[in-house]
């Protein structure tokens, strides 16, 4: 039900608290919804979903709990070309694909990760992994070598998504913290 002033409306979602709502939030979106074009060029390859071109606001302000320091200034950035993205994490199954097909040999674990292991060892986030899991524990240089195979495997070039990218298609519209 609406509030006397006519700005607010009690909502209550189930087995939650009831709670208040500005008319702002509930306006209806009159156009037809835009459906999400998905791409999966191979077996193999990632299921993507294309984002569109536009602009956000990039970045975490100051107060925000948990920003790092180098998350700001918030600043307008925008996209100016729509791109496609993962629209999942790339998984150990995935990856090991291209280990096999190309008969990559995985380094030892980047950025202080433990001497000795590789993203193979199954263990390396500190429990074991199966092939749904995301992929943990590869180099750069995995990643360069991943990339060049899904290009070569499907009919579109891949390549990792800009800092501005990825926060875009992360953000998906909000404004809240992440």
């Amino acid at each position: 039900g609406r509030t006397k002033d006519d700005e607010w409306y009690r909502i209550a979602i189930a087995g939650e608290l009831p709670g208040f709502v500005h008319k702002n939030l509930l306006q209806e979106n009159r156009g037809t919804p835009k459906r999400a074009k998905i791409l999966r060029d191979c077996l193999a390859c990632p299921v993507m979903v294309e984002i569109p071109a536009g602009e956000f606001m990039m970045g975490s302000p100051d107060d925000e709990e948990g920003r790092s320091s180098d998350e700001g200034p918030v600043h307008r950035a925008a996209v100016s070309q729509p791109f496609a993205i993962g629209m999942y994490e790339v998984t150990v199954g995935q990856f090991e694909m291209f280990e096999n097909a190309v008969r990559f040999d995985a380094a030892d674990c980047p950025n202080g990760g433990v001497q000795g292991q590789r993203w193979r060892d199954r263990w390396v986030p500190g429990f074991r992994q199966t092939d749904e899991d995301p992929i943990v524990c590869v180099s750069h240089d995995e990643v360069k070598a991943y990339i060049e195979w899904l290009s070569w495997k499907g009919r579109h070039q891949y390549r990792v998504p800009t800092e501005a990218e990825w926060e875009y298609a992360a953000r998906a519209g909000s404004t809240a913290g992440f």
